[in-house]
């Protein structure tokens, strides 16, 4: 393989054991759920501002929003996740298109509001 060949994971996300999430259901499947639907409604908020391919989308403002998912996404603990988002930021820097970035962008944060959404629902299993 060469040097400048990137690794891809496969792995699907998951919360990690000793993460914030993991750590939530020791307060009981009520607060954590508020917790957990307001985290998603913060996944969600980054979904709606996301917009790299507009004029006043310059390398900052990309990953600032880049910084906040990857804030939001930090309760997981999921590498997958928050890998994806490390991969994404240095993406911008190499001047990858922008549309193939909020593409990605986009997947990332579904992919995190859905592993959010799973937790979740297994929590009525505790």
């Amino acid at each position: 393989m060469a040097n400048d060949e990137m690794l891809v994971s496969c792995a699907q996300p998951k919360i990690e054991p000793g993460s914030v999430l993991d750590a939530m259901v020791a307060l009981g499947p009520v607060k954590a759920s508020v917790y957990l639907s307001a985290l998603v409604e913060e996944v969600q908020n980054c979904l709606d501002r996301c917009d790299f391919t507009t004029h006043t989308s310059d390398i900052l403002r990309v990953r600032e929003q880049i910084h906040a998912l990857k804030n939001v996404l930090a309760p997981t603990g999921s590498s997958e996740l928050l890998g994806a988002c490390d991969q994404l930021g240095r993406d911008v820097y190499a001047g990858t298109d922008p549309v193939t970035l909020e593409r990605r962008y986009k997947a990332i944060a579904k992919a995190g509001m859905k592993l959010i959404k799973q937790f979740k629902g297994s929590l009525s299993n505790v």
